[in-house]
């Protein structure tokens, strides 16, 4: 994830550990953390991993993003499908495909 430092975009994204920050209006800036992301496989999954973990944290009832954390997780080979993650997506939105896809994947 990439956003500006602007209004409460910060607080969502820690820069290095969730995504990269670039200052407002810096085309630099953007231009090298997205060189960044697509020449640097592992730092860009490290990145992707906790942003969504941390997106399920601060959305702990929200369907979708129990969803995307499973959909990350199978991804990145860190879990079986089915599991807590996708577990979750289900029991919170059973009648949602997306969720119900992934506890059957």
């Amino acid at each position: 994830m990439i956003g500006s430092r602007v209004g409460g975009v910060p607080e969502l994204i820690a820069d290095g550990v969730s995504g990269l920050l670039f200052d407002p209006g810096s085309e630099d800036q953007l231009a090298a953390h997205l060189e960044t992301l697509l020449s640097q496989h592992g730092l860009r999954k490290q990145l992707a991993a906790e942003a969504a973990r941390r997106a399920t944290a601060l959305s702990p009832d929200d369907p979708l993003a129990h969803a995307r954390q499973a959909e990350l997780e199978l991804g990145l080979g860190r879990a079986q499908a089915g599991g807590d993650s996708a577990r979750r997506a289900l029991a919170l939105a059973p009648d949602t495909p997306r969720a119900a896809a992934l506890a059957a994947f």
